[in-house]
């Protein structure tokens, strides 16, 4: 009975923290890479020596260049693989409607961010949080090299920054997220056709990149440490390294009923103790 009592509780406490980017991003959040639509595009490429921890999928074709290393599972129509290249985890080839469903993931995510309510400001480079959630409305981004990209707020604070044109990141580009969590970060990027998201060499990048329009190219060397990149296509550096988040779950807040029955399973723990002491005292 107690043990029965104390896995009910351990279950509730963890749904109860259970977190993840403010947007439900449905199946395609289990990617780290994904090229999702496969009439116009679908085409995912990492080049030589690039290292993917996470998931990939390509909608149409994933080609890994000589070395390249996706340590995770990867779905695609067609593979091609250089000298070298591995994948750790499972490979599948999928159909159509599979990717279909991806690229609806994707297009519900942007449209949920875009319709958000910004009431975030976005000066000197500089994101800054106004509570629990902030959405930021910008006009494309333009950085250069070395710049830095900041976020000012606190642990558990997210941001949504939903960007109407495309995003230019010079070389040696850095986000500085300070007390905030990548899992936290999404940006949802509106331009359309060709690369709507282009990374100059040696960036560091975080957060989670919706591209509904468009794809991505990420310059060689850049390091992506914990990111999330959902694209209709792209393109990976040679030497580059992307470690990606963990899946994408709903928000999950307990109803009333469920603090009703978490108070009612200590109680239970508490009166089966009681009885234990009692009887061997």
């Amino acid at each position: 009975m107690i043990k029965y009592l104390a896995t009910m509780v351990a279950t509730m406490v963890i749904s109860s923290a259970a977190f993840a980017t403010p947007i439900n991003l449905g199946d395609a959040g289990d990617y780290t890479l994904l090229a999702t639509e496969s009439e116009s595009n679908g085409v995912l490429g990492l080049g030589a020596g690039a290292h993917v921890d996470g998931n990939v999928g390509a909608a149409r074709h994933l080609s890994l260049g000589s070395s390249a290393t996706v340590a995770g599972d990867a779905d695609y129509a067609t593979v091609l693989k250089g000298a070298g290249a591995s994948i750790v985890g499972t490979q599948t080839s999928k159909n159509a409607p599979y990717w279909h469903g991806l690229y609806a993931d994707l297009q519900s995510a942007s449209g949920t961010a875009g319709q958000m309510s910004a009431n975030g400001t976005f000066e000197n480079n500089t994101f800054a949080s106004q509570g629990a959630l902030s959405v930021f409305d910008i006009n494309g981004l333009d950085l250069g090299a070395n710049a830095v990209l900041s976020f000012d707020g606190n642990a558990g604070d997210e941001f949504i920054i939903n960007i109407d044109g495309t995003v230019n990141l010079g070389a040696g580009v850095s986000f500085d997220l300070g007390s905030v969590s990548a899992d936290d970060v999404l940006f949802n990027i509106l331009g359309s056709g060709g690369d709507v998201l282009t990374v100059g060499s040696s960036s560091t990048l975080f957060g989670t990149f919706l591209m509904p329009n468009g794809s991505f190219n990420l310059g060689s060397g850049s390091n992506l440490d914990g990111t999330r990149l959902l694209a209709l296509g792209g393109l990976v550096g040679s030497s580059a390294t992307i470690t990606g988040l963990g899946p994408s779950v709903p928000h999950v807040v307990p109803e009333p009923g469920a603090f009703a029955l978490f108070g009612l399973a200590l109680f239970g723990i508490g009166i089966t103790l009681n009885r234990r002491r009692t009887r061997y005292s």
